[in-house]
Formats: structure tokens, C-alpha cells, sequence
């Protein structure tokens, strides 16, 4: 999922995990239509980084509320593709986060680890864009490379606030001038590699950032957006 936006709220309110969350009765044919006869498995977990899982909001109304939402550290991930399990993923992480600029459409596609490991268990891989993510906080912007170090730091270098900035825990509900609307690709099933070799998973992530490219650009004009795509480094 891009672009990972403030708390994600494409893959909170728009993927598997809010149909989850709802409990739907799996003989019904919603149910069906969310889990594979129609769109394909849509992630059922969705991994944060550790710290988030543990922020006062995030953990109560989020973590513990839906039960969807599990840690993005090494160990839980592999253990979860091992078990084939569907889970969303943010690649851009807190450096995208940090980027994020309220009207502006920024996407971070330095990270491919998720690739080799895509390859490695032979996933299906399936890019999303969320339009009207960055429009949902302000961030301050600037301090671009004490952004950075803070990120590879595993720190999230946001400081944001929303319409009532002058009230706590107030200031962080979102903007509501706008959706959310995540659009999901076609995905493409990967062969199953034992040991990717470095050209193979360059290969694979140059189509992944060309599907991500492709979804923003046919769907952009669908919500009021006619800027390019950025792409920071």
C-alpha cells in the first residue's frame, strides 16, 4: 500500500481488515466476494511497526479493536508468510511517512526486501494506492535528512496535527475534507525462488513500482488529483 500517509488509514479502513472487523458470516456471498471468488485474497492482517502497535490510540481502537493488525518487526512477518498468510504491507515505511505533505502525492520505493521475500515464498503480490491519504494531516514539513536518520532509526519523524490543532487527542482526528479510497491492482502471482538472486528480485520490483505508477495515473483523475507522482529518494 501507498502512499503510507500519517496512521494508514487506506489499509485500516480499506482492505481486509475492515471486513474482518465486521465479522461478516463467511457463507454470505460478501464474504465470498471479499475473500477470493471475485477479488482475490484481500489482507486480512495488516503490519505496523512495533512502536505504532503501541501508541494510546492506535492500540485501543485499532490494535485490540479490529485484531487485525499485528507487528511488522522481522520475526512476525516471516513467521506469517511462512504460514501463507494474506498480510498488508506499507513498503514505504516511516521515511514515506515522514514525507508526507498535505496535497502532494509522494511514494518511497527504496525498500524491496518485501520482494525477495514475495519471491522466496511465492506470493502473490498485489500494489494499492490510496488516493486522498496525504490529504488526511498536516505534517510539518522540512528537516528532510533528520527525517531520514530518525526512519533508519525506527522513529517516526511526523509531526501533525489535524482540523483542531489547539485541542489534544482532538488534533489527531483527520481532515474530513475529503475520502479515502484505495484502488487495488491486478497483483501478479511469483514464482517460488528458494534463494532470489539480486537480479531477479530488481526485476520484480521494477514492475511493482510501475504497477504502483500505473493505478495512480489511470485513477488519479477519478478524484480531483491532476499532479504527477512523486517520487522522493
Amino acid at each position: 500500500y501507498h502512499p503510507h500517509g500519517i496512521f494508514t488509514l487506506g489499509v485500516i479502513l480499506n482492505s481486509g481488515i475492515r471486513v474482518a472487523a465486521a465479522d461478516f458470516d463467511h457463507s454470505s456471498p460478501r464474504w465470498k466476494y471479499y475473500t477470493g471468488e471475485k477479488l482475490g485474497p484481500i489482507p486480512f492482517i495488516g503490519l505496523a511497526a512495533k512502536q505504532l502497535n503501541y501508541l494510546p490510540l492506535m492500540r485501543h481502537f485499532v490494535v485490540q479493536w479490529t485484531g487485525c493488525i499485528a507487528s511488522s518487526d522481522k520475526h512476525n512477518f516471516l513467521s506469517l508468510m511462512k504460514n501463507s498468510k494474506n498480510i498488508g504491507l506499507i513498503p514505504g515505511g516511516f521515511y514515506e511517512a515522514g514525507a508526507v505533505v498535505k496535497g502532494q502525492e509522494r511514494v518511497y520505493f527504496g525498500k524491496s526486501g518485501f520482494i525477495y521475500y514475495a519471491l522466496k515464498y511465492g506470493y502473490k503480490v498485489v500494489p494499492a494506492y490510496t488516493f486522498g491519504e496525504s490529504d488526511t494531516y498536516y505534517n510539518v514539513t522540512g528537516f528532510s535528512k533528520l527525517r531520514k536518520w530518525l526512519s533508519d532509526m525506527g522513529v517516526p519523524a511526523v509531526f501533525v496535527t489535524g482540523p483542531v490543532s489547539w485541542v489534544p487527542w482532538i488534533a489527531l482526528l483527520p481532515f474530513g475534507d475529503g475520502g479515502v479510497h484505495t484502488i487495488h491492482g491486478p497483483g501478479r502471482q511469483f514464482p517460488k525462488i528458494e534463494k532470489p538472486s539480486a537480479e531477479q528480485v530488481s526485476e520484480y520490483h521494477e514492475w511493482y513500482c510501475g504497477e504502483v505508477r500505473r493505478i495512480f495515473d489511470t485513477h488519479k483523475h477519478r478524484f480531483g488529483i491532476d499532479q504527477e507522482l512523486q517520487v522522493i529518494s
